[in-house]
């Protein structure tokens, strides 16, 4: 496919990409009449089913176009010159599937998206839009779409970027400074910058290996100018952005503001500010310790009881292909006996299904909730609330895909056919 960097550059309405449950993107082109729906009819029994799709968009084996790709938990980005708009499952949307996301929220290192996302959560027969989820800038999208809570943090802050990044007052690398006040050069003799300061996670121990080094700079223009200056001072960014500081994997990305107000607010969004030209933290959050091994309990609890379900559908499954291997001759009422075996594993795959959907009920009822007092002092932040960490570590662990994956199996009717139970085996695989 064309790079993202040219996606996020031509915001093209009706480009469409698609990511499957793996993060795998699919670029079905900006094509006259190829809309996104037929890229999904074209490569029907590829990836979504085993009928023929009729002119109406309906397999007849049971799906369709519109509902079958998101139900099995692929997500759609689309492309407009207003925003990047995406339409997933939430229940569904995995680490995978965000890593991908973020790629091409990046694009690809060399020019980051500089417009909102628009996260449409997918449901059957969608009524409301009050489950859907708006990310206004690259800051947002980015805290959306990272690395989760449950990821390790680093002992120290990056060696390659700074001084001290051992000690509690880490400086930036002399080097590092004279890289990026030599890329500020040009932007001095467009106009007067007021100030440059580094803001993100290259200032926490949390941080990427590729992380960026994002680099807020104010320029002092005239009201009656910034429209205009505004226009080529992006441009000049857009041919500078995504280079690495040289010995490092840590790109450096410039954004302009001009005026007061916006710089002040950018500020005020992010958790950590450096003012590189004094060489000091003009912000820094509170650093909170984060042991993952406060959760195992719990966690175990959990994994205890999907485990026990999980190891009697394996049982069954094991059970059934012994069935379906003999002859009627073989064994008195063999229909009736593997009837029998398909109901239990049906029975397997319910439990399953509905401990999947209240691990999700009980997430989001915690952040719907206010966080009390003694759970502030304690946790700091919902993401570190127990039912949130145990559904991360959950999915980390590919539980929660599993889960997903035996609901696509069971299908609408919540009834297991004979010729279903061999898709079990493959999500269970």
């Amino acid at each position: 496919m064309r790079s993202f960097r040219q996606y996020i550059s031509e915001a093209s309405y009706g480009h469409t990409l698609w990511i499957d449950p793996k993060g795998k993107v699919y670029d079905m082109g900006n094509v006259a009449n190829n809309t996104h729906f037929q890229w999904v009819s074209n490569n029907w029994s590829k990836y979504f089913g085993r009928g023929k799709i009729d002119d109406k968009g309906n397999a007849s084996d049971g799906g369709n176009v519109y509902d079958t790709p998101m139900q099995k938990g692929w997500a759609r980005v689309r492309n407009h010159n207003s925003d990047i708009s995406v339409q997933v499952d939430f229940r569904k949307l995995n680490r995978s599937q965000k890593k991908s996301l973020k790629d091409i929220v990046d694009g690809g290192g060399r020019r980051k998206l500089d417009r909102p996302m628009y996260v449409d959560n997918w449901k059957k027969n969608k009524t409301s839009r009050a489950g859907d989820k708006a990310y206004n800038d690259y800051e947002e999208i980015s805290d959306f779409l990272s690395e989760s809570i449950i990821d390790i943090p680093r002992k120290n802050y990056s060696s390659s970027i700074f001084d001290g990044a051992n000690t509690n007052e880490p400086k930036l690398k002399k080097s590092v400074k004279q890289h990026i006040e030599k890329a500020l050069k040009p932007f001095h003799e467009m106009a007067p910058i007021i100030t440059y300061k580094l803001i993100g996670s290259i200032l926490t121990k949390q941080y990427r290996k590729d992380a960026d080094l994002d680099v807020n700079i104010l320029f002092n223009i005239p009201k009656g100018e910034r429209e205009s200056k505004l226009v080529k001072l992006r441009k000049m960014v857009s041919k500078v952005n995504g280079e690495n500081i040289p010995g490092t994997s840590h790109p450096l990305n410039f954004y302009v503001i001009v005026d007061e107000a916006t710089h002040k607010k950018a500020n005020e969004m992010a958790d950590n500010v450096y003012d590189i030209q004094s060489d000091s933290f003009d912000k820094r959050s509170e650093e909170k310790e984060f042991d993952v091994d406060d959760y195992m309990k719990d966690f175990s609890k959990k994994v205890e009881k999907i485990d026990i379900v999980k190891g009697e559908l394996s049982r069954d499954l094991i059970d059934f292909k012994e069935l379906d291997e003999l002859d009627k001759e073989d064994i008195e009422n063999l229909e009736g006996r593997v009837k029998e075996k398909i109901k239990e594993i049906e029975s397997d795959l319910k439990i399953l299904i509905q401990i999947g959907k209240d691990i999700w009920k009980d997430r989001q009822s915690e952040f719907k909730k206010d966080m009390s007092p003694d759970e502030i002092r304690k946790y700091g932040t919902h993401n570190r609330l127990p039912k949130n960490v145990i559904y991360k570590m959950l999915e980390k662990y590919y539980y929660i895909q599993l889960m997903h994956d035996l609901e696509d199996v069971l299908g609408d009717d919540k009834k297991l056919s004979r010729s279903e139970v061999d898709k079990i085996k493959d999500a269970m695989s």
